[in-house]
């Protein structure tokens, strides 16, 4: 049976790093954004991310 990807695994890939290596990233991405007292920045972060992570 054929293994699937994860999208971590896809992404991962896309940048030449581990998968590992993407998931402590998009984690840190995640804390950091739990930790901004500025909600509506947060929101323009995660659009932006959001473009670069969908466009390349």
């Amino acid at each position: 049976m054929a293994e699937q990807e994860t999208i971590f695994g896809k992404w991962a890939k896309e940048r030449g790093i581990m998968e590992s290596e993407m998931k402590r990233s998009i984690s840190e991405r995640i804390r950091q954004g739990m930790n901004d007292p500025e909600p509506e920045k947060l929101l323009k972060k995660c659009e932006m991310t959001s473009l670069i992570i969908d466009f390349g």
